[in-house]
C-alpha cells in the first residue's frame, strides 16, 4: 500500500508540472483572451462574393489571410469586416486608430494592423490582416521568349521532344532531311548527321512508334530508322501519301496494342486509310471521300472520356487541288468519319496551321487560307471539331496578328503531384511571320498555370 500511495503522489506532481508547462507554452504562443476568434465579411456591394471567402487566423504569427486570392480586379478598398474576439474591452484599433461603434469602411488594398485588448485589460493582441487579390489576370497569357537561334533553313519544320529534355528539329531537303538538336536552354541548335535518305520527303509524315521512326518520300516510298538519323527504305507495294502517327487499340481483345496509321494512293487515284502494327504489314480500309484532305492537312491525336484514342484530320486540300471543307476522325485508321463539313468554317482549307489539344479543347493556330491571307485568329473546339469559336481574348499569341504559319506548336503537360489538374504550356518553334522565316522559340501559358497550388 505504501508503494501505491507514493506512486499516486508522484503522478499528481508530474501532472501538475505538465499542466504548468503547457500553460506557459500556451501563453508564449500568444493564446490569450484577447485573441481573434474569427474574421469574415458579410455581403458587400463593392466586392461581389467576398462573403464566401474563408480567412485563416495564424495565432502563432499573428496573421489573418485568405489562401485563395480574390479574382483579379476585385475592389477591397471599401469593406466592413465582421470581427469576433474571445473577449474585448471595446478598444479595437486598426493601424492605431480606435474603431467606433458605428464602424466605418476600411481599405484592405494594403495590409492592416488589427489590435484588441481583452475584457479584463490584462492582454493585448495584434494581427496583420492581408486580403489577397490576384495581381494578374489568371486567365491571361504570359509568354517566355528564348534566344532566336532556331535554324532557318525553311519556314516548314517539325519539332519532336526527346526523353532527355532536349528537342529535335527536322527540315525537308532536296535529298531527305536535315536534323538539329537543341541545348536544354535553347541557347543553340547543333546539326546532326543524317544518312540513308536519297529522296525528298513529306515532312508532315515524320513520326515514330516505339523506338522506330518513319517518314514518307514524295515518290510514295516508306523509310524507317532506329534513331531518326540513319535511314533505310522499307520495301512495300503501297504508294504512301503520308503518315499520321499512332493509335492505341480500341478493344483489349485486339492482339496488337498499337497501330501506325497513314494514307495511301492506288493506281486509279483513289485514297485509302491504312494501318500497321509494326510498319511492315499493312491493312487497307475503304476508299475515302472526295473532300478528304490529302495534301497539306493538319492532324492531331486525341482521346475520348473513356480513353479511346482517335486521329483528327482537317484543313489542307483535296485530291483535285481544291480546298477541303471538312473535318474527319478515325479510331482505327481504316474507317474515317465525317465530323463536320462546311466551307465557311474558319479552320478548313488552310495550309501551315497547327492543331493541338489543350485542356481537352482542340486548338487551331495560324495558317494561310486558300485566298493567300493569314489566319490571324486562333480557334477552339470543345467537341473535337464540330463547332469552332475564337479562343478567349486574353489568349494573346506572339506574332499571330502579323501572320503565323508553318511552325511547330506543341503542348507540354507537366504533372502536378498535389492536384489532379496538370499544368499545360504552349511551345512554338520557327515558322514564318508575315512571310518571313523566323528563328523564334516561345513558351506561353495562362497565368494561373504558374500559381502556387495547395
Amino acid at each position: 500500500m505504501r508503494i501505491q500511495t507514493t506512486f499516486r503522489w508522484l503522478m499528481l506532481v508530474a501532472l501538475a508540472g505538465l499542466s504548468t508547462s503547457c500553460w506557459d507554452d500556451f501563453e508564449e504562443l500568444g493564446y490569450t483572451t484577447a485573441n481573434l476568434k474569427s474574421f469574415s465579411f458579410e455581403e458587400q456591394d463593392t466586392c461581389d462574393g467576398i462573403e464566401d471567402v474563408l480567412f485563416y487566423i495564424d495565432q502563432i504569427n499573428g496573421l489573418v489571410y485568405n489562401l485563395d486570392s480574390l479574382p483579379y480586379g476585385s475592389k477591397v478598398d471599401y469593406l466592413v469586416p465582421t470581427l469576433d474576439f474571445f473577449s474585448t474591452n471595446g478598444l479595437i484599433r486598426v493601424n492605431d486608430t480606435v474603431l467606433g461603434e458605428n464602424q466605418d469602411t476600411l481599405d484592405f488594398s494594403s495590409p492592416l494592423k488589427l489590435t484588441n485588448t481583452s475584457e479584463d485589460g490584462q492582454y493585448t493582441r495584434s494581427y496583420m490582416i492581408h486580403v489577397n487579390v490576384h495581381q494578374v489576370d489568371p486567365d491571361s497569357m504570359v509568354t517566355t521568349r528564348y534566344p532566336e537561334t532556331y535554324p532557318t533553313l525553311s519556314a516548314q519544320s517539325k519539332v519532336m521532344p526527346l526523353e532527355n529534355g532536349v528537342y529535335r528539329a527536322f527540315f525537308a531537303t532536296a535529298s531527305g532531311l536535315a536534323v538539329y538538336e537543341s541545348t536544354s536552354d535553347f541557347a543553340g541548335w547543333s546539326p546532326l548527321p543524317v544518312s540513308g535518305l536519297n529522296t525528298p520527303v513529306n515532312l508532315s509524315s515524320l513520326t515514330n512508334m516505339g523506338t522506330n521512326w518513319f517518314v514518307v518520300g514524295t515518290d510514295g516510298s516508306l523509310h524507317t530508322s532506329g534513331d531518326g538519323l540513319v535511314w533505310s527504305t522499307q520495301s512495300t507495294a503501297l504508294s504512301f501519301v503520308t503518315l499520321y502517327g499512332t493509335l492505341n487499340r480500341k478493344y483489349v481483345t485486339d492482339p496488337n496494342p498499337q497501330y501506325l496509321i497513314g494514307l495511301v494512293k492506288d493506281d486509279t487515284g483513289a485514297y485509302f486509310g491504312v494501318r500497321s502494327p509494326d510498319g511492315l504489314v499493312w491493312e487497307k480500309g475503304k476508299a475515302l471521300d472526295a473532300d478528304f484532305p490529302v495534301r497539306e492537312a493538319a492532324h492531331i491525336r486525341g482521346a475520348t472520356v473513356t480513353k479511346v484514342q482517335f486521329m483528327t484530320v482537317m484543313s489542307g486540300f483535296r485530291a483535285n487541288g481544291n480546298a477541303s471543307t471538312s473535318v474527319w476522325s478515325s479510331e482505327n485508321g481504316l474507317q474515317w468519319f465525317l465530323v463536320r463539313q462546311q466551307a465557311s468554317l474558319p479552320v478548313v482549307g488552310l495550309k501551315g496551321n497547327n492543331l493541338v489539344y489543350y485542356g481537352g479543347n482542340l486548338i487551331s493556330l495560324g495558317g494561310i487560307a486558300s485566298t493567300g491571307s493569314y489566319v490571324t485568329t486562333a480557334y477552339l473546339s470543345k467537341d473535337h471539331g464540330k463547332q469552332w469559336i475564337a479562343v478567349p481574348e486574353k489568349w494573346v499569341f506572339p506574332d499571330l496578328e502579323a501572320g503565323l504559319a508553318y511552325g511547330t506548336l506543341l503542348v507540354e503537360q507537366v504533372e502536378d503531384t498535389v492536384n489532379d489538374k496538370d499544368r499545360l504550356f504552349f511551345w512554338y518553334f520557327g515558322g514564318e511571320t508575315a512571310g518571313q522565316i523566323n528563328g523564334k522559340v516561345w513558351k506561353a501559358c495562362e497565368y494561373h498555370m504558374l500559381f502556387q497550388r495547395r
